[in-house]
C-alpha cells in the first residue's frame, strides 16, 4: 500500500507544482527542480 500511497503523493504535488507554476511563471526553473527531486512526472 506504501508504493501506491507515494505515487498518488508524488502526481499530487506534480499538479499541485504546475498551477504554481502557472501562477507564478518566474519560478518555473524551481519548480522543475523540485519536480525532478521528488520523482514526479517531468511534465515541465
Amino acid at each position: 500500500m506504501k508504493k501506491e500511497f507515494n505515487q498518488y503523493m508524488s502526481s499530487m504535488l506534480t499538479m499541485f507544482l504546475l498551477i504554481i507554476q502557472y501562477a507564478s511563471p518566474e519560478k518555473e526553473q524551481a519548480l522543475l527542480t523540485i519536480a525532478e527531486g521528488s520523482g514526479g512526472m517531468k511534465i515541465f
